[in-house]
């Protein structure tokens, strides 16, 4: 009841201020309840006391809609709540009957205050009430339509405003949830979804920081924040750690595509390549993207199942025609298979797609050299120590063909 009561005072706020006020402020304080019930309380005692004090038809018009604006200012709170939309949504819900309602007052008033030198005094100040009521709707229609619109608007009074950070999710933009966590180091949603996007990155120890520092425990997020934690873990390598969290995620949450690509990543380093495809088919089934569908692809090449590895690639390439890895798989089955010229090519673009792909330019070395290619390959050997200095491969290469 206090939540609710907090939001129609709010909400009557922004019936007036749409563009002032945050469309989704801060409610729940006994504070904001206590000024709810006074809003509505006040409409309906005030349009009583007209009433009786004042028995004309524009009197009890106010009263029957003070009694209607209450309804719906109850309504649009609840339903805002109850929808995860933001406050202002209730706008269409709220507005038209308070404003009615004010109208109604104030040509009440008119008619007992005004002298009789204004002609038309009632209608007039109705009128008057409806145009400013009109006006601020215009000024404000595109926000008051538009939830993603308000939610942003939400951001820039509030960064760690965790409703709308959740709303917008991918739609919030980097500069906000670095903005979030300068304001509130430990704040558990910015943290997770800030580490959610290092992890997309394959930035694993980004990831991994940002989560040291989110206060997760007992909130909402902590098994989100822990698959991906789990997810970073295993990223980073550290597979045993990983399948461990995520085991526990998967008991709470048995479809969770971070906890379940996490256990398929931590089956593959410890070379359990059936586990692996299990658990990864299972983190696709769930949601999970990119990283989940190029393991399907890398554990069907170590089954050396190469029909089932082209068949998973080109229908991820159909969606990312231009992702370097996926044209590295292409063409590392491609060479596995014996097809020089796609192979050839399918290394070349990965290249092109991403210069610092150590192992295209290092497969590209040892095909043109095992079909005959010495000049070439002498090239690509050149190319690759120059690139790699530190990458002992070099030396391997360059003993089997001396430049």
């Amino acid at each position: 009841m206090i939540e609710t009561l907090s939001r129609v005072a709010q909400l009557f706020v922004l019936v007036f201020a749409p563009r002032v006020a945050s469309p989704d402020p801060p409610t729940g304080s006994l504070e904001l309840a206590a000024l709810g019930v006074l809003v509505l309380a006040v409409g309906p005692i005030g349009a009583g006391y007209l009433v009786r004090s004042y028995d004309v038809l524009e009197s009890k018009v106010a009263l029957g809609l003070w009694l209607l604006a209450d309804v719906m200012l109850l309504v649009a709170a609840i339903t805002t709540a109850n929808r995860g939309a933001p406050l202002l949504y209730g706008y269409y819900l709220a507005a038209p009957p308070v404003w009615s309602a004010l109208a109604a007052t104030l040509a009440t008033l008119a008619g007992q205050y005004l002298g009789v030198a204004f002609k038309n005094k009632r209608m007039g100040a109705a009128i008057i009430t409806l145009a400013f009521g009109i006006f601020i709707f215009r000024d404000a229609s595109v926000l008051i339509a538009s939830p993603s619109d308000q939610w942003r608007s939400a951001l820039l009074a509030d960064p760690d405003h965790e409703r709308a950070l959740l709303a917008l999710g991918n739609g919030v933009p980097a500069a906000t949830l670095d903005a979030c966590v300068s304001r509130q180091p430990t704040a558990c949603v910015c943290r997770v979804m800030r580490a959610e996007r290092a992890l997309e990155a394959e930035r694993a120890a980004a990831a991994l920081e940002d989560l040291s520092h989110a206060s997760c425990a007992g909130h909402p997020l902590e098994l989100r924040a822990e698959a991906a934690k789990a997810l970073g873990l295993a990223i980073a390598g550290r597979g045993e750690e990983a399948s461990e969290i995520a085991s526990k995620v998967l008991v709470a949450k048995p479809d969770d595509a971070r906890a379940l690509f996490a256990m398929a990543l931590a089956a593959s380093q410890r070379q359990d390549v059936p586990a692996a495809l299990d658990f990864d088919r299972q983190a696709i089934d769930a949601g999970s993207g990119r990283g989940a569908l190029l393991l399907e692809s890398q554990l069907l090449i170590r089954q050396r199942d190469f029909g089932g590895a082209r068949s998973v690639l080109r229908a991820f390439l159909e969606q990312h025609p231009d992702d370097p890895d996926g044209v590295y798989n292409l063409a590392l089955v491609d060479d596995l298979e014996g097809r020089y010229n796609p192979a050839r090519e399918g290394y070349l673009k990965a290249l092109r797609l991403r210069p610092a792909l150590a192992d295209a330019r290092y497969n590209l070395a040892l095909l043109t050299l095992r079909h005959g290619f010495t000049d070439e390959a002498k090239n690509h050997v050149r190319k690759f120590i120059e690139a790699f200095p530190k990458d002992p491969r070099g030396a391997g290469l360059e003993a089997r063909l001396p430049l």
